[in-house]
């Protein structure tokens, strides 16, 4: 081997590690863009967790209860939108509170057992 072909050998050898290196190197990452806020946000959060505890037969008698006494909701016992406009809506011709919250107070008001 001939000095020239030591000193390629040697030059091809001391840039296989930087070559790895720079081939291994992960690649830059972009910073994660801001969350995006949430457009429906309800009123009440307590509220919303309390009605998603109550049973399904129970909120159909709250809905049946609330049409009994001149509100107009349909039967179906979900409690949506329409279901705790229609208590607030009772609460309020009631001289209650307005929290939209199926509370003690109302449950006797409307003459439902819990």
């Amino acid at each position: 081997m001939n000095r020239l072909t030591g000193l390629l050998i040697a030059a091809a050898l001391a840039a296989t590690p930087m070559s790895i290196a720079l081939a291994a190197a992960p690649a830059p990452v972009a910073p994660a863009a801001p969350a995006q806020p949430t457009t429906a946000i309800p009123a009440s959060p307590q509220a919303s967790e309390h009605h998603a505890l109550m049973s399904r037969q129970h909120v159909k008698s709250i809905q049946t209860a609330l049409n009994g006494m001149g509100e107009k909701v349909a039967v179906d016992g979900i409690w949506g939108p329409k279901t705790g406009s229609a208590l607030r809506d009772f609460q309020q011709k009631h001289g209650l509170k307005a929290t939209g919250r199926a509370d003690a107070t109302t449950l006797r008001q409307l003459k439902v057992t819990m």
